[in-house]
Formats: structure tokens, C-alpha cells, sequence
């Protein structure tokens, strides 16, 4: 019964990983949303404004 602990050990660890890989995809998201809010506040406006001085 050697391999019980071993298994314990897995499953801390893989829950250890998915917490860090929760706390990247939660620092991804924030990143996205502040690049889609420059995109939509500064980028398309000055899209817009090029396109109807052509």
C-alpha cells in the first residue's frame, strides 16, 4: 500500500496547479478586457475619424 500516499501526493499537487492555472486565466481575462476597452475607446474612434477625412 505504498502507492496510496503517492496518490494523495498527485492530488494536492494537480489541485495546487489548477489553482495557479485559475489564477493566470483570471489575471487573461482582466488583461482582455482592459485591451478591449482601449480598442473600443481609443483605437475604433481614431479608425472612424481616419476613415471620413479620406
Amino acid at each position: 500500500m505504498n502507492s496510496a500516499p503517492n496518490i494523495s501526493d498527485l492530488l494536492v499537487a494537480m489541485i495546487a496547479m489548477q489553482g495557479k492555472n485559475n489564477e493566470k486565466l483570471a489575471q487573461n481575462q482582466l488583461r482582455i478586457a482592459q485591451l478591449e476597452h482601449i480598442v473600443q475607446s481609443e483605437i475604433l474612434p481614431l479608425l472612424s475619424s481616419l476613415s471620413t477625412t479620406e
